[in-house]
């Protein structure tokens, strides 16, 4: 197990441990003594680690383990205080996160407080840090869960309440919450109930998180994954890591790309990643994915994410890593066989015609093999006006929304091969106002863009009137 680590929240919980908290008065304090919250027997244990090094710590509780775990119990079910509150908490994570100690950890489990409702109690409070602490401690506790094999299972709602808590920080637009809630998806997800749980509220049919400002795991993690050239190697590397562990599920890994379109997602930060670790856990995905559902995902590496000039080229380059080698030579060996299998450039028109689709979702358009055939424009083109013309809006948004020259390129070849094949395509090209967004393009500064934009309105021009 990694140890979770933020500079953040290392540095309050630092600023909490050297903060002084008055025990002593609050355990003579008559009112804290008639309600039972601090009690001589307590103050005696807060004072025992209190000020002691870590390994001094260390060897009080193990040797006094279960009269600690019921003190932060206790204390986290009773007290109301911030300033005790954010010390309890702190005192609990020095002393699991990160343990190897099994029977600590299922000490902590079991006891009669339920850790996860003493927890989750605090979720809400009205102090920032405590809320952030909360969410740390039971992102740790998931893994740890997972990592000893206990037959503790975490409760449904606990798995459905923290993870839009923590996509709210991966949202948010300040770059320590957005690092903190990636630190702190690589602890939940470890955790198989955890994976199933965020995958399972993104059915069309599941029930909408109550708060509008919490958005859905996965599609919070995959809207940070549209940005991620722009950001570090190490938050790519967090990110991807995330996409790996989701990728362990047969049910995602089947899924995935089809709901969300990550195979042209993660090919695109494949091929701009620089530090070999991002290439590494983004190669790890796509064997993750190749393996436990080749028939979902290896087509659309080929077609949607044109994945195989991209892996032949990363074999013949040096690296580090044995295992990144290996993993290398069985996409590429996966992903060549897969090809020679076609009896064109997909298993079928209909998966040819799936893979456009997952490409056209993505907003990652490239010159894969569909948008440049006659033959498949001829069969699909009418299938852009299914929906109320659905398909070919996403086309026409590209046309205005996009910065990437080669998309723009590519979405208005697909315009002028949809005008030339469809019956009513020039007047539904006009009518939903994709005339003048092409007209516009053709004084692009790039030559590709320009020269695709006018073979668009050529089409459009040309091409007669259907009604």
């Amino acid at each position: 197990m990694s140890r979770f680590f933020n500079a953040w929240l290392h540095d309050q919980d630092c600023r909490t441990r050297i903060r002084e908290i008055p025990w002593e008065v609050m355990a003579n304090d008559l009112g804290y003594h008639r309600a039972s919250l601090i009690s001589a027997a307590d103050l005696a244990l807060l004072q025992a680690t209190a000020n002691q090094p870590k390994a001094k710590q260390e060897q009080i509780w193990e040797r006094d383990t279960e009269q600690y775990v019921s003190l932060y119990l206790n204390m986290l079910s009773q007290l109301s205080r911030v300033d005790c509150l954010q010390a309890t908490l702190v005192y609990l994570s020095d002393m699991i996160d990160g343990a190897n100690h099994e029977d600590r950890i299922a000490i902590f489990l079991n006891h009669p407080v339920n850790p996860y409702d003493a927890l989750t109690a605090h979720l809400d409070s009205a102090d920032y840090y405590i809320q952030i602490k909360t969410l740390s401690l039971l992102s740790v506790l998931l893994e740890l869960v997972c990592l000893f094999s206990f037959h503790a299972t975490p409760p449904p709602d606990v798995l459905s309440t923290i993870g839009p808590k923590i996509a709210r920080l991966t949202n948010s637009e300040d770059s320590n919450e957005q690092e903190l809630g990636i630190e702190l998806f690589e602890h939940v997800l470890r955790q198989p109930l955890a994976r199933q749980a965020v995958w399972s509220a993104e059915e069309p049919g599941a029930a909408r998180n109550q708060e509008a400002a919490q958005p859905n795991v996965i599609s919070s993690l995959v809207g940070m994954m549209k940005s991620a050239s722009r950001m570090s190697a190490q938050i790519q590397y967090q990110l991807a890591f995330c996409f790996w562990l989701l990728t362990f599920d047969i049910e995602i890994a089947s899924q995935f790309n089809k709901r969300f379109a990550v195979i042209p997602l993660l090919t695109e930060l494949a091929r701009s990643a620089v530090k070999e670790k991002v290439i590494r856990i983004l190669v790890a995905i796509f064997r993750n994915l190749a393996e436990k559902a080749p028939d979902a995902n290896l087509g659309s590496m080929l077609v949607a994410g044109n994945l195989l000039p991209l892996i032949q080229s990363f074999s013949t380059r040096k690296w580090s890593d044995d295992e990144l080698k290996d993993d290398i030579d069985w996409l590429k060996e996966q992903l060549e066989e897969a090809k020679r299998k076609m009896t064109s450039w997909s298993y079928s028109q209909q998966s040819t015609y799936d893979e456009y689709l997952t490409e056209l979702d993505s907003g990652l358009l490239r010159w894969s093999p569909p948008h440049t055939s006659e033959e498949f424009w001829s069969q699909n083109a009418d299938k852009l006006n299914e929906k109320n013309h659905q398909q070919l809006k996403k086309v026409i948004e590209l046309l205005s929304s996009a910065s990437d020259p080669v998309v723009l390129a590519v979405a208005a070849n697909d315009l002028s091969q949809y005008v030339k094949h469809s019956d009513i395509g020039k007047r539904s090209a006009e009518r939903l106002g994709a005339k003048p967004l092409v007209m516009k393009l053709m004084t692009h500064q790039d030559s590709d863009v320009k020269y695709w934009a006018l073979v668009s309105v050529q089409q459009l021009v040309s091409q007669p009137w259907s009604y």
